[in-house]
């Protein structure tokens, strides 16, 4: 899996993320906590943006690029399932992240870097949760 640049929409999504997770930190969770709690929002963020964009491109006849985002959805709602489940475990959620975003990518029929600008949102969304994630795993170390 290739690394994404940091776009202009990667930056804003991971520092709107960033920010849900200072206030929770501020509030006094623990930063593995408010890191998986930030993710998870983070992730339904992502669902809603990408079934509302699937649904737009679906309505204007553009089956193949619906189709990509539509493979994007099973995989970000896994996400959601493991963050709730192990909330605080940084290691669970980036492995959970990563394998989404592959399965994604086998779902799409794309590469590594997928060119169709649906795609791009996806493999976006799943970039920018992997890094809010790993972000505390540099701090830590």
């Amino acid at each position: 899996m290739s690394v994404s640049p940091m776009t202009p929409r990667r930056r804003g999504l991971l520092a709107r993320w960033e920010s849900v997770r200072t206030l929770l930190v501020l509030e006094g969770a623990p930063d593995g906590r408010a890191r998986t709690e930030a993710a998870c929002l983070g992730a339904l963020e992502a669902w809603d943006l990408i079934n509302l964009r699937r649904r737009h491109e679906r309505d204007r006849g553009n089956g193949r690029e619906a189709k990509a985002l539509e493979a994007a959805l099973r995989p970000l709602q896994s996400v959601v399932v493991s963050l709730l489940r192990h909330p605080g475990d940084t290691d669970a959620a980036r492995s959970t992240v990563r394998a989404a975003q592959r399965r994604f990518e086998q779902d799409a029929g794309l590469g590594s870097l997928p060119h169709a600008p649906g795609a791009r949102v996806a493999y976006e969304a799943f970039s920018s949760l992997d890094a809010l994630l790993a972000s505390g795993m540099r701090r830590a170390g």
